[in-house]
This record gives C-alpha cells, structure tokens and sequence, in this order.
C-alpha cells in the first residue's frame, strides 16, 4: 500500500513538468510538419522552453511574419550561456529586418570576432559600403508619372513583335 501512496504521489509532483514537456513536443511536431501557427501557440505554452524549443519558435516567429517576437526571443537566445554564432546571425538579420541597423552591426562585429572572416562577414563589409552610397541621391535618374496607368494593377511590359505585352488584373477582349 505504501508503494502505490509513494507511486501516486510522485506521479502527481511530475505531471505538471510532464504536461509542459509535451507542449513542446507537440510544438515540434507541427513545426516538422510546417504548421508554424499551431507551434507557436504550443510553444508558448511550454515553460520552461528548451533552447533548441526557442530556435524553432523563433523560426516560426520569422515564418508567420511576427518579427517582434521573432527579435524578442532572437535577443533572449543570444544571451543564453549555450548560444552559438548561427543564433547571433539570425538575429543580426532580424535587427535589420526590423531597421535596427546600428545594432545590427555591433552584434555582427560580435559575430565576426566569434568565427572570424566567412563569406557572410565579407559580403557585409560589401554591402555596407553599397548601402552608403546608395543612400546618397546621385541625380543620375527621374521619375515620371506618363498618366498610362489605369486604376488596375499592371506590370512586366515587354516587347512582343512590334507590340507590348504586359500582365495586369484588368480584363480585355478582342483586339
């Protein structure tokens, strides 16, 4: 009798941690299968989340497009002791997706000082340097509106023969 006392009552002590586990088994079940919403709302229920619970939530941020949540876990996993630099780079770009720039780049200098110089660092270096002088107006083009358009959405015109081809949501017979 006293076995099955002790039994149940270790039972019910561990079912709550057993309880929360499964929501994040059931998180990763729909986030194998692709169904971000289900995952999120499973792993958000999961306390405490694993780290590899929170790369897969915050992937499933990124995918529903909730890049909020996406940056507040992305800042929450890089402070984890078990990080490692692809979780720095994930959010080094969702700082940018979100126009944090300049916190960006000092989370990629943190990137770069961890693995040293790779193809995503040198094409950084590129791109800012770009980036700069795109933002500077260079005059060398202008637009203007020819009053062509009509109130559908129209685009892609190409040369056909000696016509123009384009796609648009407005429907035309004949001709």
């Amino acid at each position: 009798m006293l076995k099955h006392l002790i039994f149940l009552i270790l039972f019910y002590i561990s079912l709550p941690a057993w309880s929360q586990n499964s929501k994040e088994v059931a998180g990763n079940k729909h986030f194998s299968l692709f169904d971000y919403e289900k995952a999120i709302t499973n792993y958000e229920k999961a306390e405490p989340l694993t780290l590899n619970g929170k790369r897969n939530l915050r992937t499933s941020y990124l995918r529903q497009e909730r890049y909020a949540d996406c940056e507040r876990l992305s800042a929450q996993i890089v402070t984890d002791v078990a990080h490692n630099s692809e979780d720095i780079f994930e959010y080094v770009t969702i700082l940018r997706t979100n126009k944090k720039y300049e916190t960006s780049n000092e989370w990629m200098k943190k990137y770069e000082d961890l693995v040293g110089n790779d193809q995503r660092i040198m094409a950084d270096h590129m791109n800012r340097s770009r980036i700069a002088d795109l933002m500077v107006d260079q005059g060398n083009m202008s637009v203007e509106n020819l009053g062509l358009n009509s109130e559908n959405i129209e685009f892609a015109p190409s040369l056909y023969g000696d016509k123009i081809v384009f796609t648009s949501t407005s429907i035309i017979y004949g001709q």
